[in-house]
């Protein structure tokens, strides 16, 4: 097989980009993640093979995407272009792993063709069958085979814990574990002429600490000199395996082809001892391989130790299976203890005992210690800190007792792991992103019940809310088949099942058939959103059009099937319903007997944002929510859209939308809530500041005056969210260290963080030598960036801040979880309670605090520029190692829109050093700030209060928020309903004995909450006032067009169950007119006063002064703290129309009961507890601040 290509020595390199550069360049010093040097692994084999005239020689590689692998065919797509430069190489992505196994497989027929197979662990343990017949195959003529498995030992991405060690050798696989970034090129190349040379398939054992990682990586060619020895055994491929034969093919194996990969190994630097030179006798041994390599390093590093300077010993394994012997034995000499390490199993102990077993006298301590009990831990991760609290005291044994370093480090992990504190905010979990299918998809009917299966919908079993939830996530394309197991104890009631579209092709059609064979009673929800969006947005292999997969599922015997989709129309045989029919929908189909199926046709929402992104066109239509409308109560947090934020105003928490990330997909509509509006602007509403080059002179700021220590390891630690940039930022770092000529290794601990979860990112730089290890170790960060605080402060971030010498940049806007969302009585930190947490963790001034997200998005118009402008601060503030010249041009050369992020970088050292200057810039791109409603009403009605409330008025006017309030209520309904709010004010301020007048400031706040209850007319006067004067007008000026989203009680009851899109002109006359009726609130004239919901409102207005008044007679016996929490009660019941109700039933009073049951309200069965203590952390402090 030949083919002509153009070879990178004709090329001219300096014209070809970076990403290029470092896979053809021969030779050079790149940054590699992990993912990439599999890359660079494939073209140095297809260089290696020219230089030894293998010409003819070709590479296929297949598989399927799975975390840590996830993005290698991603990127090999990306590199696809460049593969006729390097040689032939075909990249055909698997529709599963069996198949692609079975490819691999198919190309060893061809001759001189490597085959690759890349999957996760998970992936490896279900292609035995199709790798056992390939091992007793052979490879072809002139021919290797690797497979790729990705092992996640710690279920980063995964939904348990997975290793393929045993796998791998149940298929008589050779198996080399790389230790680090480099070692996936060096015995990645080794791999392949490993199985040309034994005939067998080759295991590469990858763990996702080097997947998600990346480290600089010199290049060039033949670095890794491979010996290849003479043949001992002649290695035969085979057509066909027949079983009469397969005995004997079995022998040939264990006796012929693994002696030759021992044979191969001896030859070669797999395996190799590190010894102690000096003339001390060495008795103890440490065996490694793959991470536990570097683990041991650092640990022994950290205790002031290494194995070329103690009287140490370590044997590191390349090769961990089949082990080789005589190395074993030859380290093995004369030492008195051999300590095994690795992760999982004791898969290399085993080997290690059977080798030494009547050859050494040597005790082998492992996941056991000599006696029996239990050492090191089969299960988890091991990490460096682990080494040295398990192997303390035989270290102390064999170091001796002056090793001052290996005390102060055990008292240090021992201090961490003992006094972790509890969390300071709560956890940031994954969700699904702004506009995801899956938040109105996966809602059920009530009653119903689901299943899941493998996909982003598995984050339903964190769902708690009505009509959400799964009982059991299954492996891939499986879930149909759990219910097989289920139903006949069941009575086969009816179950809904999810199924993603990429699982469904992978798979998942065979349970679907199952279902049918069985006659379960099911309906599969096919979520068809046209990628794996799990594993990098993927186009699902073997992916089917709508209409052709309707046909396959009424094929096999499914009795009906609908498609739910806006973009496409029935034809023939397929069915279509709009997406605002899903709920008739589910009901219909839950009645149909018998396997039938949904097919939900939305696209996901992160390609599409991607698209709308690359597509470079500002945005000119936005969603928006009136915050004088807002209640503030969650419900549109129902829509798990993580672009719903919290702003805090005086009048309470509302909630907004986070326009730079918000999707349109509207989902948030749904609900009772007239607050939303949709604003389309005539020039764009987004990046309002292009450059900030007329605003901030980067000369005109000073280099910084502090410099961080270049000695050694420079430790850095980035927490932030997923999809903010947080990968790119620590690939920035990384680059712009190359730049000067210094080394990198890091660690991207990413997860579900696509997800809008939680994302680590570790960075160790060194200017000398390449670091052993990308991991930071407990107490060892020196800068620890947090672009969240949320995550930040978490418990298990916290462990690498060391007092006396890390150094803290925090983020301070608070970007809220969708639990805080949601639930508004659930604790969330203010910014005071943030700065304590952060200043307590170090010394004095080496906390560096900003609110840089609401800078950023204050003159961006996008949060995708904070985490630049973090790094500014950092750089600003003496924490970052690197020269300002490398910083920018690795910006300039990493990042989409650079002069946008230099911009937000050079703001970030600008307010480093003149805050005071940063803050006129953000004013004088905002503008001033929109006066409120409040404001407004004082400015209008403050002399007719007076002249209304008379002598009243004198001692209230001190209350906080009083007089405001007060003057707004004349406006709502007129001067005799102010005076009545008054009078109860007037009355808890002169039983009020307390300095600070909590209770007079809490009854002033939540009397004026229930009077102020929004009612068409009151909704009409706040959407005029919002439209004209407020955070509307501040935001987008006059140059847009508004409609507003209204769905009015009365139009429900006739019916009528979505919202109505309302353009402003037509709005604006319909709610004067209602503003100018408010006078016939609660008359009998009223049209709007007798839904449930008004008369509940009216209520609870007397229910409330009947309660003041009740507490106020008990002041005296000491009940204070209980007259608050009853005058509390009212800032938990939010919301419009059955929210309001439902909130109301929520809370534990009798005298409310009481007005809830006249209403026809039973009280809600999670009736809230009484007490009031941990709504909102800090809330107390804001309250004494209004006071």
């Amino acid at each position: 097989m030949k083919t002509e290509t153009q070879r990178p020595d004709a090329l001219d390199m300096a014209t070809l980009p970076l990403a290029d550069r470092k896979y053809l360049e021969k030779e050079g010093f790149f940054f590699f993640s992990g993912i990439q040097a599999i890359v660079r692994m494939i073209f140095d084999k297809h260089r290696r093979d020219l230089r030894l005239g293998r010409r003819e020689n070709a590479t296929y590689i297949s598989g399927y995407e799975g975390s840590p692998l996830g993005g290698l065919d991603i990127e090999l797509a990306r590199a696809a272009r460049l593969f006729p430069r390097i040689g032939r190489i075909v990249h055909q992505p698997g529709l599963n792993e069996k198949l692609a196994m079975a490819a691999v497989y198919g190309s060893q027929f061809a001759g001189h063709v490597d085959g690759v197979w890349y999957g996760k662990a998970q992936g490896v343990k279900w292609i035995p069958d199709e790798g056992g017949l390939a091992a007793f195959s052979g490879t072809g003529e002139g021919s290797g085979a690797v497979i790729l498995a990705g092992d996640d030992h710690q279920s980063k991405s995964s939904t348990f814990p997975g290793s393929s060690d045993l796998m791998l050798e149940d298929m008589f696989c050779p198996i080399l574990f790389p230790s680090t970034i480099d070692e996936i090129i060096q015995l990645g190349l080794a791999a392949f002429e490993l199985s040309r040379f034994s005939g067998l398939y080759v295991g590469l054992k990858l763990l996702t600490p080097l997947c998600d990682g990346a480290a600089s990586i010199k290049v060039y060619p033949d670095r890794e000199q491979i010996t290849i020895p003479p043949p001992i055994h002649k290695t035969v491929f085979r057509k066909a395996v027949l079983a009469k034969q397969s005995l004997a093919i079995e022998q040939e194996i264990v006796e012929e082809r693994l002696e030759s990969a021992l044979h191969f190994a001896r030859h070669n630097s797999f395996n190799f001892i590190v010894d102690y030179k000096g003339p001390q006798e060495k008795r103890l041994g440490f065996v490694v391989a793959g991470k536990a390599y570097t683990d041991l390093l650092l640990a022994l590093c950290d205790i002031g130790c290494s194995v070329d300077r103690d009287p140490l010993r370590m044997l590191k394994l390349g090769m961990i299976y089949p082990v080789e012997p005589t190395i074993v034995r030859e380290f093995a000499r004369g030492l008195t203890d051999i300590v095994v390490i690795e992760e999982k199993r004791d898969f290399i102990e085993k080997q290690i005992k059977s080798i030494l077993y009547g050859n050494s006298n040597a005790r082998i301590w492992g996941k056991q210690d000599p006696e029996g009990r239990t050492l090191l831990p089969a299960h988890g991760e091991i990490t460096p800190e682990v080494l040295v609290e398990k192997l303390y005291s035989l270290l102390r044994e064999y170091l001796g007792p002056d090793r001052p370093f290996l005390e102060s480090r055990r008292r240090e992990i021992v201090e961490v792991l003992e006094h972790e504190g509890a969390r300071a905010t709560a956890a940031r979990l994954p969700s699904y992103c702004s506009g995801c299918p899956h938040s109105r998809s996966l809602k059920l009917p009530e009653g119903s019940r689901a299943g899941g299966d493998i996909g982003c919908h598995t984050m339903e079993i964190m769902k708690e809310e009505p009509g959400r939830g799964i009982e059991w996530i299954s492996s891939m394309g499986t879930g149909g088949g759990v219910n097989n197991g289920v139903f006949p104890f069941a009575d086969n009631r009816h179950i809904f099942q999810n199924l993603g579209d990429g699982t469904y092709f992978h798979s998942g059609r065979l349970a679907i058939a199952a279902s049918v064979a069985a006659g379960a009673n099911i309906t599969y929800k096919i979520l068809y959103n046209g990628v794996v969006a799990m594993t990098g947005g993927q186009s699902p292999p073997g992916q089917l059009p709508i209409d052709r997969l309707v046909d396959e599922l009424m094929s096999v015997g499914v009795k009906r099937a609908i498609v739910v989709s806006d973009r496409l129309k029935s034809s023939g045989s397929v069915r279509v319903e709009p997406h605002s029919a899903y709920s008739r929908v589910l009901e219909e189909i839950r009645g149909v007997a018998g396997t039938t199926a949904i097919i939900f046709d939305l696209e996901c929402a992160t390609e599409r944002r991607r698209t709308v992104s690359r597509s470079g066109e500002p945005r000119t239509e936005f969603i928006v929510i009136n915050e004088e409308v807002c209640e503030g109560c969650g419900d549109c947090g129902r829509s798990l859209c993580p672009s719903l934020y919290i702003s805090e105003t005086e009048l309470g928490d509302k909630t907004s939308v986070h326009r730079s990330s918000c999707n349109d997909d509207l989902h948030c509509l749904i609900g009772d809530c007239p607050a939303f509006m949709r604003v389309k602007t005539r020039g764009g509403g987004e990046g309002r500041a292009e450059a900030l080059a007329d605003l901030v002179d980067p000369e005109s700021i000073p280099l910084p005056t502090e410099a961080p220590h270049s000695v050694g390891n420079y430790n850095i630690v980035l927490a932030g969210i997923g999809g903010t940039g947080i990968v790119s930022l620590s690939a920035l770092l990384a680059q712009a260290t190359i730049l000067e000529g210094g080394f990198v290794n890091e660690l991207n601990m990413t997860g579900l963080a696509q997800k809008g979860g939680p994302v680590e990112s570790q960075i160790v730089i060194n200017m000398s030598e390449q670091p052993i290890i990308n991991a930071v170790g407990y107490r060892r960060a020196d800068l620890y960036l947090a672009c969240d605080s949320v995550h930040g402060l978490a418990p298990e971030n916290l462990r690498y801040i060391a007092y006396e010498t890390t150094r803290i940049v925090a983020n301070l806007t608070l970007i809220p979880t969708i639990e805080m969302i949601v639930d508004r009585l659930k604790s969330r930190p203010d910014r005071e309670g943030l700065e304590n947490a952060w200043r307590d963790l170090v010394v004095d001034g080496a906390a560096v605090l900003v609110d840089a997200g609401t800078i950023v998005e204050g003159l961006f118009a996008n949060h995708m520029f904070t985490n630049i402008f973090l790094l500014g601060v950092a750089f600003q503030s003496g924490s970052i190692p690197l020269s300002l010249g490398s910083l920018k041009t690795a910006i300039v050369q990493h990042l989409r829109q650079p002069e946008k992020n230099l911009s937000s970088f050079h703001l970030g050292r600008l307010w480093v050093e003149d805050a005071e200057e940063v803050e006129m810039i953000l004013r004088s791109e905002r503008g001033e700030a929109s006066r409120s409603i409040l404001t407004r009403s004082l400015e209008r009605h403050r002399s007719a209060l007076s002249r209304g409330l008379g002598d009243l008025g004198k001692d209230l006017t001190r209350i906080s928020g009083f007089e405001e309030r007060a003057c707004d209520l004349i406006d709502y309904q007129g001067i005799a309903y102010s005076r009545r709010y008054a009078e109860l004010v007037a009355r808890v301020v002169e039983a009020d004995g307390e300095p600070e007048k909590r209770l007079s400031v809490a009854v002033a706040r939540n009397m004026y909450k229930l009077m102020t209850y929004k009612d068409e007319y009151e909704v009409a006067r706040l959407h005029l006032f919002g439209m004209n004067e407020g955070s509307l007008a501040r935001d987008f000026g006059k140059a847009h067009r508004l409609a507003i989203y209204l769905l009015p009680p009365l139009l429900r009851e006739l019916g009528l169950q979505r919202k109505l899109q309302i353009p402003a002109w037509l709005a604006r006359p319909v709610f004067r007119s209602l503003v100018g009726l408010r006078r016939l609130r609660g008359t009998s004239f009223d049209p709007f006063a007798w839904p449930r919901v008004r008369r509940l409102e009216r209520g609870l207005i007397r229910w409330y002064e009947e309660e003041i008044n009740r507490v106020l007679g008990s002041l005296s016996d000491g009940e204070y703290e209980e007259a608050l929490r009853v005058a509390e009660l009212p800032d938990r019941i939010r919301g419009y129309e059955s929210v309001k109700i439902r909130t109301a039933s929520r809370l534990d009073n009798d005298a409310l009961s009481g007005v809830l049951h006249g209403l026809g309200v039973e009280p809600h069965p999670e009736r809230a507890a009484s007490n009031l203590s941990g709504v909102v952390i800090g809330r107390e402090q804001v309250r004494s601040r209004q006071t």
